[in-house]
C-alpha cells in the first residue's frame, strides 16, 4: 500500500510539474500579417564590392505555416512592373545585393539608378491571411555589375 502510495504521489507530481500553465494555441482563421523590417522609408546603397551582403525583411502574424510572396513594385498600388519572391512559412527572408540587383535589373531599373520601391508581403492563401500595409523603400543599384 505504502509502495502504491508513493508511486501515485510522484505520478501526480511529474503531471502537475510538466503542465503549461500559459495558453500557446494555435490560431484559426484568417489572420493579419504585419510588416517589421526594414521599416518606412529606408534608403540602400549596394555595393559592388560586397555583392554578398545579406538585406533582411521581416513580418509577423499570429498564423503559423502560412506561404508567403514577398512583393516588389514600383508603385504603391504593387501593380506590375513587380516581382515576387516566394518565400514558403518564412517570417524573415534574407536577400542578398546580387539578389535585390536581379530583381531591380526586372523590373527596369538601370545600374546605378535610385531605385524607389514598394515592397510588400502576400499570402498565398486569401483564407489565412492578408496583408494591407505597403513600405517605400530607396535602393541605388550597382554601379558596375557585380563580377565585372
Amino acid at each position: 500500500m505504502k509502495k502504491t502510495l508513493i508511486i501515485v504521489a510522484t505520478c501526480l507530481l511529474a503531471v502537475l510539474t510538466s503542465c503549461k500553465w500559459e495558453n500557446d494555441f494555435y490560431e484559426v482563421g484568417r489572420q493579419p500579417v504585419y510588416l517589421t523590417e526594414p521599416v518606412r522609408d529606408t534608403a540602400w546603397v549596394l555595393s559592388p564590392q560586397k555583392p554578398d551582403t545579406l538585406y533582411r525583411f521581416s513580418w509577423s502574424t499570429k498564423r503559423p505555416y502560412i506561404q508567403y510572396n514577398l512583393v516588389f513594385s514600383t508603385n504603391e498600388d504593387l501593380i506590375a512592373p513587380r516581382e515576387d519572391v516566394p518565400t514558403g512559412i518564412w517570417r524573415t527572408y534574407y536577400l542578398s545585393a546580387r539578389q535585390i540587383d536581379a530583381i531591380l535589373d526586372a523590373m527596369g531599373f538601370a545600374p546605378g539608378e535610385q531605385c524607389p520601391v514598394w515592397w510588400s508581403v502576400d499570402v498565398e492563401d486569401p483564407e489565412a491571411g492578408w496583408c494591407d500595409e505597403r513600405r517605400p523603400l530607396t535602393i541605388t543599384r550597382f554601379d558596375v555589375p557585380p563580377g565585372e
